[in-house]
C-alpha cells in the first residue's frame, strides 16, 4: 500500500526485502522526533503554530481518503518531523493497520486503533456489526487537535467501556481552564470532528476550508489579541507541557494493557507447549495415529514456534519495556 503513495506529508516508501519468516519495509528516514515531543521543546507555541501542523496532517489524510485509504491509527506518535530544523515538515507514518477500500461506501468491521484516539463506532463495530467508514480518521484528528492545544484528552479513560460511557454522556468538551484562551473557531473546528455521529462529521476537504485553518489572522503573527475570545496568539506551551505527563501516562496505561494481554497469550502458549511435548513423546509409538507425514511435520513446526516464543518471553518483554521512550517532564 505504502509503495503506491507519493505525498510530501506521508513517509516515503524506499524498498523492501524478506527473510525466511518476515517482511521488512525500508522507509524515508524521519529523525526529527514525534509531534508532541517537538512541540514541548519549543520556546513558544500558539494557535497559529498548531494550525500550521494540522494543515499538513489534513493534507496527508486528504490524499489518503481520496484514494480510499483509511489510516485507522492517527495519533501524535505517528506524526514525525523529518529533521531537527525549526521549519521541518512533518510526515504521517505507520500504515500497519491501514485499510484500502474497494468502493466509497464500503464498511470496515475489524476493531483497530489506539485507545484515546479511536472513534467510538470502531469499538461498537464488533458487537453491532454495523461497521464504520473513513470518518473514524476524522475523530482521531479531532482528538489530536484537542491534545495539541490543551495537552489533555477530552475523554481520559483507560477502558473501552468507560470511554463509550463518557462519550455517550455528551459532556461539554471545552468547559475547563485549558480552553479559556482558545479561540471559538478552534473549538468549533474540534467539536465538529468529535461528533458521536460519524455521518455528521465534516470531510477532510471541509476541514481544509474551515475558518480556523484559513483565517487571515494567522498572516499577522505580531497582532496582539484584543480579548480572551480572540486570544489566538496566547502562548499555550505551559499548559501543553503540564499535560504532557498525562498523555504519557495514558500511553503507558495502554502499553501495560498490551503487555498484560501478551502475558496471557504467553501463558496460553505454555499450556499448548506442554500438550505438544506430551504428544511429542508419543511420536515413536504413534506414527500411524499422526500419519508420520504432513500432520507430524505441522505438529513439530507448531511446537518449535511455541517453544521459541515461550523461551524468549523475558527477552520480548524486556524489549517492549526498553522501547517505551516517551519522556516525562
Amino acid at each position: 500500500m505504502l509503495q503506491n503513495m507519493h505525498h510530501k506529508h506521508i513517509v516515503a516508501f524506499k524498498d523492501w526485502f524478506e527473510s525466511d519468516s518476515e517482511y521488512y519495509i525500508v522507509t524515508q528516514l524521519a529523525t526529527g522526533g514525534e509531534l508532541l515531543e517537538r512541540v514541548c521543546q519549543r520556546k513558544r507555541f500558539s494557535e497559529p503554530d498548531a494550525v500550521l501542523l494540522i494543515k499538513q496532517v489534513l493534507s496527508a489524510v486528504s490524499y489518503l481518503h481520496a484514494r480510499g485509504i483509511v489510516h485507522r491509527d492517527l495519533k501524535p506518535e505517528n506524526i514525525l518531523y523529518l529533521d531537527h530544523k525549526p521549519d521541518s515538515p512533518i510526515v504521517l507514518a505507520d500504515f500497519g493497520i491501514a485499510e484500502k477500500l474497494t468502493h466509497t461506501d464500503e464498511l470496515i468491521y475489524s476493531t483497530a486503533g489506539t485507545p484515546g484516539y479511536t472513534a467510538p463506532e470502531v469499538y461498537r463495530s464488533s458487537s453491532s456489526r454495523r461497521g464504520y467508514t473513513k470518518q473514524c480518521d476524522i475523530w482521531s484528528l479531532g482528538i489530536i487537535t484537542y491534545v495539541l492545544l490543551s495537552g489533555r484528552f477530552p475523554f481520559p479513560t483507560e477502558s473501552r467501556e468507560a470511554f463509550l460511557k463518557d462519550v455517550a454522556s455528551e459532556k461539554p468538551l471545552f468547559q475547563n481552564v485549558y480552553f479559556k484562551n482558545i479561540s471559538n473557531m478552534a473549538k468549533h473546528f474540534i467539536g465538529s470532528m468529535l461528533n458521536v455521529n460519524p455521518s455528521r462529521r465534516p470531510s477532510v476537504e471541509e476541514l481544509q476550508r474551515h475558518p480556523w485553518i484559513n483565517t487571515s489572522d494567522w498572516k499577522n503573527p505580531n497582532r496582539v489579541a484584543q480579548n480572551r475570545h480572540e486570544a489566538h496568539f496566547v502562548d499555550l506551551l505551559p499548559q501543553v507541557k503540564s499535560g504532557f505527563d498525562a498523555v504519557g501516562k495514558m500511553r503507558q496505561a495502554v502499553d501495560m494493557v498490551k503487555v498484560t494481554n501478551q502475558m496471557k497469550r504467553m501463558r496460553s502458549l505454555e499450556n499448548v507447549s506442554g500438550m505438544l511435548e506430551e504428544k511429542h513423546v508419543l511420536y515413536p509409538c504413534a506414527r500411524e495415529d499422526y500419519g508420520f507425514g504432513v500432520r507430524e511435520t505441522r505438529l513439530k513446526t507448531m511446537q518449535s514456534v511455541v517453544l521459541a516464543a515461550v523461551s524468549n518471553r523475558e527477552r520480548i518483554l524486556e524489549y517492549q519495556a526498553s522501547s517505551q521512550h516517551f519522556p516525562s517532564h
